[in-house]
């Protein structure tokens, strides 16, 4: 087994961690970068995003600037046009097998009666897919942990945030990663 590479995951926002794109063509701004459409993303600049169900831009980014209905990524620019079914999610595809090690999350103020989970979507199909931890923030705004017990994903495999923020409060989260 090789050196093992610890990552950290950053997500924040301000509205739910998951959203759709809209119907709306792909702007190309030129030196590798892409504005793309999502009414009311609620992401902030630095976060990172799972894009799927495009065409040309599916896969991990990191978001580098915002305005309300829109959100800039590196891409290289190819002409398409999203249905407005195409889906982005604080979350990102794992390059290589290795395990959760921990999170921590805070929101600006204590929110609704809403859990904020870590989800792991599986390469091999939703027969394997599974929240890996869960937590209400309606009472404490911070979720810290370490875990002791090794939460394990493959290569190919999405982990994520779900959190419907229904309150909009902004949230920030770090994911740490370890990969083989």
């Amino acid at each position: 087994m090789g050196d093992l590479i610890m990552d950290q995951l950053v997500f924040n926002g301000a509205a739910a961690a998951t959203g759709t794109l809209d119907n709306s063509a792909v702007t190309d701004l030129g030196a590798g970068r892409v504005r793309i459409a999502a009414t009311g993303h609620g992401q902030k600049v630095g976060s990172y995003i799972y894009i799927s169900g495009t065409t040309n831009y599916d896969g991990n980014h990191k978001i580098l600037a915002v305005a309300a209905n829109s959100f800039d990524i590196e891409a290289k620019f190819v002409a398409e046009t999203p249905a407005g079914t195409e889906s982005w999610v604080n979350g990102q595809k794992m390059d290589r097998p290795g395990w959760i090690a921990g999170i921590a999350a805070k929101l600006n103020a204590v929110g609704a009666a809403e859990n904020m989970s870590i989800v792991l979507d599986s390469n091999r199909g939703s027969d394997f897919d599974f929240t890996v931890d869960s937590q209400m923030l309606n009472t404490d705004p911070n979720w810290v942990e370490m875990y002791s017990s090794k939460m394990y994903f493959e290569k190919g495999d999405i982990v994520k945030i779900t959190f419907a923020n229904t309150t909009s409060k902004t949230y920030a989260i770090r994911l740490l990663i370890e990969k083989q």
